[in-house]
C-alpha cells in the first residue's frame, strides 16, 4: 500500500472542497439528465419532422401500435443507459474520494 505525500495547506483546502463537490454531483446529474430526455421528448412530440418524440406522435396519430411500442422501448433503453453510466461514474468517484 503506498502512502500519500503530504499535500500543501491550500491545495489540501481545495482538494476537500472538490471531494463534498463530488459526492453531490452524480445526484444532480440524474436529475439533469431526466430533465434533459424529458424536455427533448416532448419538444420532439410538439413539433420535429424527425426523430423519437416525432416516430412516437406519428405511431399514435396511425394507430401504429409496433412504432409505438418501438419507440418506448428505445426510450427506456436510453433512460436506462444514462441512469447506468451516471451510476458508474459516481461508484468510480466514491472510489476515487475514499482514497483520499
Amino acid at each position: 500500500m503506498s502512502r500519500a505525500k503530504p499535500m500543501r495547506p491550500a491545495l489540501d483546502l481545495h482538494w476537500r472542497r472538490w471531494r463534498r463537490a463530488g459526492i453531490a454531483a452524480p445526484a444532480g446529474a440524474t436529475v439533469a439528465t431526466t430533465l434533459a430526455m424529458t424536455a427533448a421528448l416532448i419538444g420532439g412530440l410538439m413539433g420535429a419532422n424527425e426523430g423519437v418524440g416525432y416516430l412516437l406522435s406519428s405511431g399514435q396519430e396511425n394507430a401504429d401500435t409496433a412504432t409505438v411500442i418501438g419507440m418506448v422501448l428505445l426510450l427506456l433503453l436510453m433512460g436506462w443507459s444514462f441512469y447506468e453510466l451516471i451510476e458508474a461514474l459516481r461508484r468510480r468517484m466514491e472510489a476515487h474520494f475514499a482514497e483520499g
